[in-house]
């Protein structure tokens, strides 16, 4: 039996059928809730858990103008998209409501932004001397307000301290551009893994704990 609990918002969109829907992880199965009737997104997808809304950039240079679309889950509705920039980072901040991580007028620097998704309009929060964000993966943590996201040419990690107004620049880091997830119970930004980074992980593991066997008890 399939549980709300298993519903995931989810976005799919194809060349035909383009609508925002429910996906059940268990079986695949999916189900329609809301036509968008517009292009896919170009950049990450910000989802707001408590109004249930789905925000999300769309355009391209060579197709439709580039624009921000919501769907709103509850009412099964989906707005028209009002201009926006290319590709930006969105995420939802149950503080500050909808952010980004862009750059203003097509120009650096890089910055967290408050966007109004009626409007499209950007108010600068915090600016940063990134040169952008790996793969645009943008990750948040609610409780400190620290946005987290890999610099690709500097390939260091970025920490937005949006409480302090700071900015912080890690070392750099072993592998370029991890895809960033926040996981509040380890208090820590991972990077997602892939199969050869779960290979060795495994592997990793496997032989600290040959080492720990080996080592004799005093």
């Amino acid at each position: 039996m399939q549980t709300a609990v298993e519903f995931l918002p989810w976005i799919v969109f194809g060349l035909v059928y383009k609508f925002a829907g429910g996906l059940y992880p268990a079986t695949a199965a999916l189900t329609p809730l809301v036509p968008t009737a517009t292009s896919g997104p170009n950049a990450q997808v910000a989802f707001d858990p408590v109004g249930r809304r789905i925000f999300f950039g769309t355009g391209s240079q060579n197709g439709p103008p580039y624009g921000l679309t919501v769907v709103d889950l509850a009412n099964r509705t989906v707005s028209q998209p009002v201009p926006f920039p290319c590709c930006p980072s969105l995420f939802w901040d149950p503080q500050r409501a909808l952010l980004g991580f862009n750059y203003l007028n097509g120009s650096l620097p890089w910055m967290v932004v408050s966007v109004d998704p009626s409007t499209g309009l950007q108010t600068p929060v915090l600016t940063t001397s990134a040169g952008g964000a790996a793969g645009g993966y943008v990750t948040l943590d609610p409780a400190t307000g620290r946005v987290f996201f890999a610099d690709p040419f500097a390939n260091t990690l970025f920490t937005a301290n949006l409480r302090s107004g700071t900015v912080s620049q890690s070392p750099p880091l072993a592998a370029c551009c991890p895809a960033l997830v926040w996981l509040p119970a380890a208090s820590v930004a991972v990077p997602a893994l892939d199969a050869g980074g779960l290979a060795i992980l495994a592997l990793a593991l496997a032989l600290l704990g040959w080492s720990v066997a080996r080592t004799p008890a005093r």
